[in-house]
């Protein structure tokens, strides 16, 4: 009886040990497969990271950053312009200071979620199909803002708050199309190299608004200020035709 019961004891054992091992067996199988799939799967999935990588040295010498150079300085100059001039333009016919902190405030808010939107819809569509929306309002709000004059107060908040809500696209924009053109190894240099245009745009501004806003007065400086964000829509219209522009398109 003894001898009986050892042998079924040892038959147990002998069963649960191979369990056991078949189990085990199976969790290495499994773990090696999972290594293998970590090993075979790139730790940053991004397509942008493998296409196009231009140094600045090759950047300068790219269309598509002369588009996007002369696109840039088109929109930073109306957005200095405007942000720069829009109080002194108000004082003309309005004296109301209270109104016009409120109206700052409010199209400073309008202008921060801005970003966002265009950032959304650049996500949604293009960069192409979002910076020509901007530019070609910004031109329309430029073009008509000598009209705020004869409509008043609320008139003005109007206009005040559509053209920073366009000008809340230019600085959110052209940093993904830096990026998209010419890759993530050298965007800081790269985009480095692209705001500069905004240094240039400044210098133009001092100098009209020094020098030639008394002869030519407001209503003249809008109109001449809302050519160049339409010229920003003409070139980024046409920056498919360029090596790198496919990709914000």
């Amino acid at each position: 009886m003894k001898t009986r019961e050892n042998r079924n004891v040892a038959e147990q054992k002998c069963v649960e040990l191979e369990k056991t091992h078949s189990t085990e067996s199976i969790t290495n199988e499994e773990e090696d497969d999972d290594e293998d799939d970590d090993f075979e799967r790139p730790v940053f999935d991004n397509e942008e990271d493998t296409s196009v990588q231009l140094t600045p040295s090759e950047m300068l010498k790219s269309p598509t950053f002369f588009c996007l150079f002369a696109a840039l300085f088109c929109c930073s100059f109306y957005a200095n312009m405007f942000y720069n001039l829009y109080k002194t333009y108000a004082e003309s016919f309005i004296e109301d200071d209270f109104f016009m902190a409120v109206a700052f405030s409010v199209a400073s808010v309008a202008n921060a979620i801005a970003r966002i939107g265009w950032g959304y819809l650049t996500d949604r569509t293009s960069f192409q199909i979002a910076l020509s929306t901007a530019t070609c309002l910004a031109s329309v709000f430029l073009l008509t803002m000598p009209l705020a004059r004869l409509f008043g107060k609320l008139a003005y908040l109007f206009w005040l708050v559509g053209t920073f809500i366009c000008m809340g696209a230019t600085h959110a924009l052209f940093i993904t199309a830096t990026v998209k053109c010419f890759g993530t190894k050298h965007k800081a240099n790269n985009y480095g190299y692209l705001i500069l245009s905004t240094t240039f745009s400044g210098i133009l501004l001092a100098g009209i608004s020094q020098f030639y806003l008394k002869v030519i007065g407001y209503t003249y400086l809008f109109i001449i200020t809302s050519i160049f964000p339409f010229c920003a829509f003409i070139i980024i219209s046409c920056i498919q035709w360029t090596p790198q522009g496919r990709l914000v398109t």
